[in-house]
């Protein structure tokens, strides 16, 4: 199965993963694994890799998450393999 990994800058606090997590629930996106990478300068890299979904739902969270205050950046997106 081809799952997404979803790799985002985001502000380093308390609440972050709560808000991604709904907006992926509101666009229909499950999450099958998170991890938080590294903090530098208050700022954490989170790789969050989710199951199958149409790619419409996939665009429509992502740029939802962009306008998210705690998002710095969307970093990439890739197809993984697992």
């Amino acid at each position: 199965m081809k799952l997404r990994a979803v790799t985002i800058s985001v502000a380093d606090k308390h609440g972050v993963l709560s808000e991604i997590s709904k907006v992926f629930a509101d666009h229909k996106v499950s999450i099958a694994t998170v991890l938080q990478k590294e903090t530098k300068d208050n700022i954490a890299t989170i790789v969050i890799i989710i199951h199958k979904v149409k790619e419409k739902n996939l665009m429509e969270a992502v740029l939802r998450l962009k306008k998210l205050p705690v998002v710095k950046k969307i970093c990439n997106i890739i197809r993984v393999g697992i």
